[in-house]
């Protein structure tokens, strides 16, 4: 009997550090879809950005590296032939990044990883909020649904003054 509570245990411990590891790889993907070779700044933002109580999108050196950063909804969704990625048009109801004249219209693309527990995939109708870095291809961030959005666009309205002062690292 001692033995099999020690060999019980032995594998508890085990499978709460296999569910660490996995969390810890989640947490290393969230920046998926940034071009690690010339983005390494903005991918290690992202990165970082996981564990701010502001959310991803709170930290100032993060949207200095962004390119993208709006709010709107999703018209258009298509597959990327031969990829697991799709390009989505979001008709576009806040801008922050370029800040100033809002487009109208924006199209991202996002690869199929699901980021901080965001959809898999977006469907036309889809009120989202996307960030997408610099030197990134893909979106790094997407939230969908008004109580996502509005929970990043707190953590944005306190980051983005500070990041419209700083450099991107």
């Amino acid at each position: 009997r001692p033995l099999l509570r020690i060999a019980h245990g032995g594998l508890a411990v085990a499978a709460a550090a296999a569910v660490l590891a996995g969390l810890g790889w989640l947490a290393t993907r969230s920046g998926a879809g940034t071009d690690t070779a010339s983005g390494a700044g903005a991918d290690s933002a992202a990165v970082d950005s996981a564990h701010t109580p502001a959310g991803p999108l709170g930290r100032p050196a993060y949207l200095a590296c962004t390119r993208l950063l709006a709010e709107g909804e999703v018209t258009r969704v298509v597959p990327v032939p031969g990829t697991d990625r799709e390009r989505v048009t979001l008709d576009v109801a806040r801008s922050y990044v370029p800040a100033g004249a809002d487009p109208a219209q924006v199209t991202f693309v996002k690869d199929d990883d699901a980021v901080l527990g965001a959809p898999r995939h977006l469907h036309v109708g889809d009120y989202v909020l996307v960030a997408v870095a610099r030197r990134a291809d893909t979106a790094d961030f997407w939230f969908v649904g008004e109580e996502a959005v509005a929970e990043q666009r707190r953590a944005i309205a306190g980051a983005l003054p500070r990041a419209r002062t700083g450099t991107c690292p």
